[in-house]
């Protein structure tokens, strides 16, 4: 399950961040990047940014976003982010709202893959957990 940044929730409310209306990208992390509830701008994990053949720096936009109510709990869903014939080595990724540039962009989740996941001139993809990015709420 995501691990959702605290400044999310202030973003919302301060209606900077729009899930559906707003550019929401991800971008792959190394295992280097360890999550921090301080971390609330792009420009604070940057540094961790995978790179390889085929990704370009910010990551990839999401496309078919969704946000429903599922049991009375909001879920933010979308197409699985693809990256093809790329040559990209990742721990896991981060869920971000593009503001402008790397100092502006708020940062929403992060999620850390089961394992590493490496793709060599392939395909490399992300699979959501239960095709599900976001979770806000208890579930009864």
């Amino acid at each position: 399950m995501a691990q959702i940044y605290p400044s999310y929730f202030l973003d919302c409310i301060n209606g900077r961040i729009k899930l559906i209306e707003g550019t929401i990208k991800v971008m792959l992390v190394t295992d280097r990047y360890e999550f921090s509830r301080d971390h609330s701008k792009r420009s604070d994990v940057q540094d961790f940014e995978a790179h390889g053949k085929g990704y370009d720096v910010g990551g990839i936009e999401l496309v078919g976003k969704r946000l429903e109510l599922i049991d009375y709990v909001a879920v933010f869903s979308a197409d699985m982010p693809r990256w093809t014939n790329a040559t990209i080595r990742a721990a896991g990724y981060v869920a971000y709202h593009v503001a402008g540039y790397a100092p502006m962009d708020e940062l929403i989740c992060y999620d850390e893959f089961d394992e590493e996941k490496i793709s060599s001139s392939g395909l490399f993809e992300i699979e959501f957990p239960g095709g599900v990015i976001l979770d806000m709420g208890q579930r009864e």
